[in-house]
């Protein structure tokens, strides 16, 4: 056994291993921070009426969503100086960002500080959020590519789940604790630090005569930020809506958003075969899945039937997110698929950050009902509205789509 053990760690084979191991969980531990930026603290909100009551709700919804729009902004910067900097060092300037936007927000004294805070976080996420998909395409190819970009979903969904239900723990005791959350950044810095190297220049991050963008991707960027302006209601204002029934407190509306990403997580295992079966339809499909789910939500009367919608919604967001995404690649520019799903990611992250602002103004048709419940009855006839354009739309279609065997 023992010159076993020997002749083992005298082969050169097993550093690569190591290094090789060390390289997917640096990878992978990025890809933990993607998800739960925004709606991870989503279960506090109902905790900011008491420790800032002269702030308006919308607001207090903006500060959930504002990093989105920074997130955008980040993004695009990153893209525009990643080849003229170390990336290693591009990257631990977004986790450092990451850090200090997220749990400073657990020490500001003013609301307004807070936004300060949320905005640093959102400039952060924005470099992190690039580098957890530019890594794995700059250290794997062909298969094992495609694990790692199954793994990192894996990996960003079950953070997505825990992180809602460890902050409704925190929050118990106070609402400041609850960005404790954010820490994970500093472990994740840790990692790469010591284990992920500095990945290689290669041919394929240069882009040259690259082709113009079918009209149809921004059409289909534009019915993401759509969805997700709608969608939105749901992290920014559960907790409200939990607390205004009699349902419970944090603990409840963080068990009700990992609930929700539970249901988008199980359902993208079997997202191939739901495209498969519902061909040109899933669509409307998914939409009325969301329809049901914040029908059942804003009328629910008890939590099993709350947590029934929370589950039918968040499986339709499991599938109509993705095959969204599907459909900006199916009219990309021939292998420059990355530009078309950018524009999508900043049509949904437009859309976060003006869910507030929607509703906000929608509020002003209300009538003298409580205003959170307006909310999720105005979001159900909106996906109601929406399930009714796509079935029109099945009929009358504005473009063709191209050959996908998964869509056809």
């Amino acid at each position: 056994m023992s010159c076993t053990i020997t002749l083992y760690f005298s082969d050169p084979a097993w550093k690569t291993d190591f290094i090789m191991d060390k390289t997917k969980l640096s990878v992978l531990s990025i890809s933990a921070l993607n998800i739960m930026t925004n709606a991870s603290i989503a279960p506090v909100l109902v905790y900011f009426d008491q420790a800032f009551p002269d702030v308006p709700l919308t607001s207090v919804r903006l500060m959930l969503t504002l990093p989105a729009l920074f997130i955008i902004l980040s993004s695009l910067i990153t893209g525009l100086i990643a080849g003229k900097m170390r990336k290693r060092i591009l990257l631990f300037i977004g986790l450092f960002l990451y850090l200090v936007g997220g749990i400073g927000a657990g020490f500001c004294q003013t609301f307004t500080a807070i936004l300060v805070f949320r905005i640093i976080l959102g400039f952060g996420a924005g470099i992190t959020n690039t580098f957890s998909t530019a890594l794995i395409s700059s250290f794997y190819n062909g298969d094992e590519r495609m694990r790692m970009v199954g793994n990192a979903t894996l990996v960003s969904h079950s953070v997505a789940v825990l992180a809602p239900l460890l902050a409704g723990w925190l929050a118990r005791a106070t609402w400041r604790y609850a960005f404790g959350i954010y820490g994970i950044a500093l472990i994740v810095w840790i990692i790469t630090f010591f284990w992920l190297p500095e990945p290689q220049k290669g041919e394929h991050e240069i882009a040259k005569n690259k082709e113009n963008m079918h009209s149809m991707v921004y059409i289909i960027a534009f019915n993401a930020s759509l969805f997700m302006v709608t969608f939105y209601i749901f992290p920014t204002g559960i907790a409200h809506l939990i607390n205004a029934r009699g349902f419970g407190e944090s603990q409840i509306a963080g068990l009700a958003a990992s609930f929700s990403t539970l249901a988008a997580a199980l359902i993208n295992i079997i997202f191939s075969r739901i495209m498969k079966f519902f061909r040109k339809y899933v669509w409307s499909f998914a939409i009325s899945l969301l329809a049901i789910g914040f029908c059942l939500i804003a009328f629910a009367p008890n939590i099993p039937l709350l947590f029934a919608g929370i589950f039918i919604s968040g499986a339709g967001t499991g599938i109509l997110f993705p095959a969204i995404m599907l459909r900006a690649t199916q009219y990309a520019p021939q292998n420059d698929a990355s530009r078309s799903v950018s524009l999508v990611v900043a049509g949904s992250n437009l859309g976060q950050f003006f869910s507030p602002l929607l509703f906000s103004l929608l509020q002003r048709t209300n009538t003298g009902m409580l205003a959170i419940y307006f909310d999720f009855r105005s979001a159900t006839f909106l996906y109601a509205a929406a399930l009714f354009i796509s079935l029109f739309l099945l009929k009358f279609p504005l473009v063709k789509a191209q050959e996908n065997p998964l869509s056809q």
